[in-house]
């Protein structure tokens, strides 16, 4: 990751619950809870502590797809100078 990009925002899916840091990830309670209702909803009644790992898991991959478009198209991050 550029050392400008210190923290994102991944809007999908579901709409901002994914906070992805440069060191560390974080997920929501509400992550979890969506976890559980998506896996009640596929017939898995998932603990807390499964619904946590899928999350950690759907975040991790939405970094590697960040870090992968960052490093193919870096342009996309640089700041914009604003007068």
């Amino acid at each position: 990751m550029p050392k400008e990009a210190k923290f994102c925002i991944v809007p999908y899916p579901p709409q901002g619950l994914l906070a992805i840091g440069r060191r560390d990830m974080e997920i929501s309670e509400e992550l979890i809870k969506r976890m559980q209702e998506l896996g009640r909803k596929h017939g898995k009644d998932m603990s807390r502590q499964e619904a946590y790992e899928a999350g950690s898991n759907l975040v991790g991959f939405f970094k590697i797809l960040l870090d992968v478009d960052m490093r193919l198209h870096p342009e996309n991050y640089k700041r914009k100078k604003t007068e």
